[in-house]
């Protein structure tokens, strides 16, 4: 019973520690942002995540696309060989930084971007942290990686404090710098965990170069859409909306990270199934893993709706206290459950790395979406009307991208 009862408290520990890793980034940019708008107020955090939310867009070519790759690619090597996959990616990911920071001053040339050296720092720090953030998910090595996202977390926080007077500089910094040294120091141990003799560097891997690219670019016209909404708000209904929503967005970043700590927990095993050839226990894991998706949103919609319903009983509803705020908040939680609900689908496809299919529907939906942006960029709505069009037509784009992408998915799944 006591060897019984061990093994249960281990594998309790091990979920709880897998899901606070995987989870961490959400953590890490609703405490940033919430940290940014009590020291510095609503409009420079509106400023602050408009220049966030850029960088993201553009690393969608520099890392995630190439993480996606480390996800895929380092779970079916072992020894010395995944960290050759790691390197691999990552001078690829190097390559596609050298033309991002001129476009990074080009953006700023057009009045899009607040801080375009700073943001350029951003963008390399992020970048090479989220590669090696994802070799060690890849590895399941959730204690350190754990461990090295509470030290960034720390870092940052002590930072915006001790330099609050700079509200300008400060916020760019503390996020980037401890990025940084963590992915720097993330490599030493990378090759301490994994290396068994032979040449860590070596010639590139054949397909990544397509494949990373594929990856990035579906991100970009897929999840692209919810990163530009920041941007779009700030610009067309003002930089105290832009706070406002990148605070929520950030805030219902944290209530969709069960689904996202499942597709990264369980990513590794599909790909193996794949790489192995076993389609029946592929097919059986996606059923599971679709299954666990849907209870877990149904329960995160319930507990949104009871924390946003608590928030105004707090002092902190003064800070969030705009006309249309409730509205925002449900029509971006309805919309993120659309997009989260067909998690299983999109990995069904990344595994087999069937991103031409991905790539059509994510592109189709940012057509749309791009349309129904007519109205608030060519009509003079106000502020408000203007956000309300923006949401509608991020919720629309949302709804006709996830039904696509299910259907394509199931008429793609191996026999």
């Amino acid at each position: 019973m006591a060897g019984v009862n061990c093994k249960q408290v281990s594998s309790a520990i091990k979920g709880c520690t897998v899901l606070a890793a995987v989870a961490m980034p959400g953590v890490y940019r609703l405490i940033l942002f919430v940290v940014v708008e009590n020291l510095f107020g609503m409009a420079e955090l509106g400023r602050f995540a408009n220049d966030v939310s850029i960088v993201s867009l553009i690393g969608f070519f520099t890392a995630v696309g190439w993480a996606g790759m480390v996800m895929i690619r380092v779970p079916q090597n072992s020894g010395i060989a995944k960290l050759r996959i790691l390197f691999s990616i990552g001078r690829f990911s190097f390559l596609w930084l050298l033309p991002s920071i001129p476009l990074i001053f080009l953006l700023d040339k057009l009045d899009i971007i607040y801080n375009p050296l700073l943001s350029s720092v951003l963008l390399v720090g992020w970048t090479f942290f989220m590669l090696f953030r994802k070799f060690f998910i890849a590895i399941k090595k959730y204690d350190f990686l754990l461990l090295a996202e509470i030290i960034l977390l720390t870092c940052t926080v002590v930072t915006l404090i001790v330099f609050k007077n700079i509200p300008e500089i400060v916020p760019y910094l503390a996020f980037a710098i401890p990025c940084l040294v963590m992915s720097f120091l993330g490599g030493i141990v990378a090759f301490v965990i994994v290396r068994k003799g032979g040449k860590v560097f070596s010639n590139h891997v054949q397909g990544i170069a397509r494949t990373g690219f594929e990856f990035g670019l579906n991100n970009f016209v897929g999840g692209g859409k919810t990163l530009a909404l920041t941007p779009l708000v700030v610009h067309l209904a003002g930089e105290n909306y832009g706070g406002l929503l990148g605070l929520l967005s950030s805030l219902l970043g944290i209530m969709v990270l069960f689904p996202r700590t499942l597709s990264q927990y369980h990513f590794p095993d599909l790909a193996r199934f794949i790489q192995n050839a076993d389609y029946a226990s592929f097919r059986a894991h996606l059923s599971l893993f679709r299954k666990q998706i849907y209870f877990s949103i149904s329960g995160i919609c319930l507990l949104s709706i009871i924390a946003w319903a608590v928030l105004g009983y707090t002092p902190y509803a003064a800070r969030v206290d705009m006309p249309g705020a409730s509205i925002v908040f449900y029509v971006m939680l309805l919309a993120l459950a659309v997009d989260q609900v067909v998690i299983p689908e999109a990995n069904s496809l990344m595994v087999r790395e069937l991103s031409t299919i991905m790539l059509t529907v994510n592109i189709g939906a940012s057509i749309l979406f791009a349309v129904l942006l007519v109205g608030p960029f060519f009509f003079k709505c106000g502020p408000l009307v203007s956000l309300y069009m923006i949401l509608g037509a991020y919720f629309v784009s949302n709804v006709v991208r996830s039904t696509w992408l299910a259907k394509l998915s199931g008429d793609n799944l191996p026999k």
